[in-house]
């Protein structure tokens, strides 16, 4: 019997953090909508202070009408920085990536 028991109260531990284990690492797809390539990619969680590095890389560039998939490992809310080759920024704030994709317009 406490065999038992103790096989079921691991399996309810193990549903209850199921949903935490599938949001920790997930993708996210950044369209770019725009006219023009896009030069950077800054994602950092909302609770920080800095923008990070960029997630494009040095010597890669996101094409008018492409997409690039990040794998995001630091939560849900993000806030995300586009830089174009003309260096015009578009913000996103407070950004939901695990429930959806950022399509990005000039």
């Amino acid at each position: 019997m406490k065999s038992l028991l103790t096989a079921l109260t691991a399996a309810a531990l193990f549903l209850a953090t199921a949903p935490m284990i599938a949001l920790a690492d997930h993708p996210l797809t950044v369209y770019n909508n725009a006219d023009q390539a896009i030069e950077y990619i800054n994602i950092s969680p909302v609770d920080s202070d800095q923008w990070g590095d960029d997630w494009l890389g040095s010597d890669q560039v996101l094409e008018p009408g492409n997409h690039i998939t990040f794998t995001i490992t630091s939560g849900c809310m993000q806030d995300i920085r586009v830089t174009f080759m003309d260096h015009h920024q578009v913000e996103k704030r407070n950004f939901d990536t695990c429930n959806y994709d950022l399509r990005v317009n000039y």
